[in-house]
């Protein structure tokens, strides 16, 4: 139980995480990050911790390589998923191996994604900003999701033409 958001420009992305840990109706905060940066791609991940870390352990960044790297995988446990940002695309990873290119410049996944998903239709256009409300929006409507939050960047955010 968790939220990632993600939001891109076209010149910058940005993606974020919840600590939370949930087991029943106990909570933990976790120190290993749900978020993290390879090269020019970030990606978030939701589901156990495990398939967290073997996705982040990988060095992938194509995320078809990336899906065909977590097939081959052993023991890899149910219900997980790993969003894969540039500031050109966002594509999620699923447990089936399926490989979904979202069309619009944001996604959320997770327990919470419901709640991240409304403030991110109408949010600024600033990816991090976008990202950062979603989260506050989504730790404050989910019992599901937990801060303190991480909140990684690529790139610099289109400038805002006012017309």
């Amino acid at each position: 139980m968790t939220i990632i958001a993600a939001k891109r420009d076209g010149k910058c992305c940005a993606v974020g995480g919840d600590s939370g840990g949930f087991d029943g109706d106990l909570v933990v905060l976790g120190t290993e990050p749900k978020v993290w940066k390879i090269g020019s791609t970030l990606f978030g991940g939701c589901g156990t911790w495990r398939s967290i870390e073997v996705a982040k352990k990988s060095g992938i960044t194509d995320p078809f390589k990336l899906r065909d790297y977590m097939a081959e995988q052993q023991h890899l446990p149910d219900e997980w998923s790993v969003l894969v940002v540039t500031p050109k695309s966002i594509h999620e990873i699923a447990e089936d191996f399926s490989v979904v290119t979202y069309r619009d410049s944001y996604c959320a996944i997770g327990s919470g994604s419901s709640v991240a998903y409304g403030a991110l239709v109408h949010s600024v256009s600033d990816p991090k900003i976008a990202v950062q409300q979603a989260l506050k929006a989504t730790e404050r409507h989910s019992i599901t999701c937990r801060a303190p939050f991480v909140v990684l960047t690529i790139g610099n955010p289109a400038p805002v033409v006012v017309a």
